[in-house]
């Protein structure tokens, strides 16, 4: 039994009944940690070796778990994910893949090396897509030590990579009229509703006629995209717009589509009436970012706008609010009314 190094890393090097076991730990302390537990499992009886695995076979495990324990929406990003991190560790044992291999995937999918046809039109790619690949990889790692098909996960202290500043727009005051007077009356009453609950636009479209309690006027959102339901009070302008579609609506969804059936997009219909309002750089989801910002300017605090927005944590809240200039404004223009005579007087004697 023994570790030694190969480049910058650290590996366990020994034999099990005739057999020969060896895979990469990282630092020497580890390496020799491993070891020495080992050394004791074997000493008592109590060895398991880890087991020989490539990581094409831990894809297609890890993909099994996610059919079980992941959203549809999570599956088909993952899909996506997977192709590049197939192209590069595709063939290799699992146990052999080390911290460095994850950085050098890193700088080569950012380089543009490694291209992946049917999924990067471009050959470099950004370092939020870059991030979601390895943030599915290190979970894929995490989940073959819960599988024991390794002893340690090798891949636990890669960074992500830095991301530039979110992108910050929301519905300006004199934009909102021209907005709806450019919205076909079906776009309207979403767009609306879209901005006066916040929810998502998945959240909207799942939305059922069986998910409003009239009487006490509020609505469920059942599947949250941090898998939580979360009951939402409706505002006299949601509840008029709800009352509103109800009256003629057939279908079991609140905006069904043509159809009848679960609407699919808002797409086409929302960017041609921000064409014709002469709005640009303006996304459904920044209906959205309207919400929380339209909280935030009429008082209420981060952890209501974070409930009512369904985030897990308060970053998240203080990320998609914006505050305009004359809420700020509002705030430091109230300084003048504080009444602070020692400070006049010092002003005055300056003068």
């Amino acid at each position: 039994m023994k570790t030694y190094q190969r480049k910058s890393v650290w590996y366990v090097d020994y034999s099990f009944n005739g057999e020969r076991i060896r895979y990469a730990v990282g630092k020497k302390s580890d390496a020799d940690e491993e070891l020495d537990q080992i050394k004791y499992e074997v000493k008592y009886g109590i060895h398991r070796p880890q087991k020989k695995m490539v990581f094409d076979n831990l894809l297609e495990e890890y993909q099994q778990w996610a059919k079980v324990n992941k959203k549809i929406s999570s599956l088909k990003r993952e899909l996506t994910n997977a192709k590049p991190l197939l192209k590069y560790f595709g063939g290799r044992r699992i146990n052999l893949i080390t911290h460095a291999d994850a950085e050098q995937y890193q700088r080569q999918r950012v380089d543009g090396v490694l291209i992946i046809e049917g999924v990067s039109k471009k050959p470099k790619v950004s370092n939020s897509t870059v991030n979601r690949e390895v943030i599915m990889l290190k979970h894929m790692f995490k989940k073959a030590v819960e599988w024991g098909y390794l002893p340690i996960g090798p891949l636990r202290n890669v960074k992500l990579l830095k991301e530039p500043p979110g992108r910050i727009r929301y519905v300006k005051p004199e934009e909102w009229q021209r907005l709806l007077s450019a919205c076909s009356p079906e776009i309207r009453n979403l767009v609306i509703f879209a901005r006066h609950t916040g929810l998502r636009r998945s959240e909207i479209f799942n939305l059922e006629w069986s998910d409003i309690d009239w009487e006490q006027k509020r609505l469920t959102i059942r599947e949250r995209k941090n898998n939580t339901s979360m009951i939402i009070p409706m505002s006299r302008v949601v509840l008029k717009i709800l009352t509103t579609i109800h009256k003629t609506t057939t279908s079991a969804y609140v905006f069904p589509g043509k159809d009848g059936k679960r609407l699919t997009t808002i797409q086409n219909g929302f960017k041609a009436a921000c064409r014709r309002a002469g709005i640009t750089d303006l996304r459904f989801h920044d209906l959205r970012h309207t919400f929380g910002s339209d909280l935030i300017n009429g008082g209420a605090d981060l952890q209501t706008v974070k409930l009512l927005m369904g985030h897990k944590n308060i970053a998240s809240t203080v990320r998609y609010v914006h505050p305009t200039e004359e809420h700020l404004r509002k705030y430091i223009e109230a300084q003048d009314a504080i009444e602070d005579v020692t400070t006049s007087s010092q002003i005055d004697e300056d003068e």
